[in-house]
């Protein structure tokens, strides 16, 4: 068993399964370090050829931050245990795919960043700040995105407006804190919880599988921002597609096309 074994999970020293009460839940070190002042942080995968592709290129820009002087960068990899699992090799693979994925999320956290930089372009306040809770507790990463039309006096959110959540202990954490009235938007490929309020909107999207049908899970991201616009229009599609242009430009046209084709696939999602 490692920080990073996953709740329930078997290993060579826990047979019976990881008991987080005893335990902890898993150690997101990519999420803790991505809140510091570094340069380039991003999680990949061995688990299929694409993966492997993907992985190098998150490698290559890394060392090109570190030897660009730019600051300190990291590349988290998840790789197969088939030994101390107990599984086979194709079976270790799959365990990745199906199930270590859905609490190492790959990828470089986007949506709040999107939001805050598409506000940006439209010219509005706007304030984006990530934050992590503490692992030995349940917490998870989050970030607060605040946009106004005028001055604000504090990026801290009490009570949000919208919540946004992509997994459960998320769900757990923050469900309460949602404004009487306010959006609840719901990845529904991963949360499996009924809504127990009456004095809430509530948005469910299966952004996951949306994305992997797509062909890249970690644009999840994406779809889930043109799911919120869509029913939230607190900043313009153009302003949005201007916001992923930039943060996509460094990966090539051929993303940038792809992740605007995943903002457009969320903003039809509206029911």
């Amino acid at each position: 068993m490692a920080p990073t074994t996953l709740p329930n999970q078997k290993t060579a020293t826990s047979p019976f399964g990881k008991d987080s009460s005893l335990a902890g839940m898993p150690i997101k070190l990519s999420e803790m370090l991505a809140v510091l002042p570094v340069a380039y942080i991003a999680r990949g995968s061995v688990y299929n050829i694409a993966e492997i592709n993907k992985t190098k290129n998150y490698i290559r820009e890394a060392l090109e931050k570190q030897l660009n002087g730019d600051g300190f960068a990291m590349v988290e990899i998840l790789s197969p245990c088939p030994t101390n699992w107990h599984l086979s090799p194709v079976a270790s693979m799959k365990h990745i795919a199906e199930e270590t994925v859905k609490y190492y999320p790959l990828g470089v956290m986007a949506a709040g960043v999107i939001l805050a930089n598409a506000a940006l372009r439209a010219d509005k306040q706007t304030c984006w700040l990530p934050s992590y809770g503490g692992t030995m507790r349940g917490g998870t990463a989050n970030c607060s995105v605040k946009i106004a039309d005028e001055e604000m006096g504090s990026p801290y959110i009490d009570e949000p407006d919208v919540l946004v959540v992509f997994n459960e202990p998320s769900y757990v954490k923050f469900y309460d804190k949602l404004k009487p009235g306010g959006y609840l938007f719901v990845n529904s490929s991963l949360i499996h919880k009924e809504n127990t309020r009456d004095d809430i909107h509530v948005v469910y999207a299966p952004v996951t599988e949306i994305a992997a049908e797509l062909g890249n899970v970690r644009a999840a991201n994406v779809v889930m921002v043109g799911v919120i616009l869509s029913h939230v229009p607190m900043v313009s599609t153009e302003a949005a597609e201007v916001a992923l242009e930039e943060y996509f430009a460094p990966k090539g046209e051929k993303m940038v096309e792809f992740n605007k084709k995943a903002l457009q696939v969320g903003l039809s999602q509206k029911v």
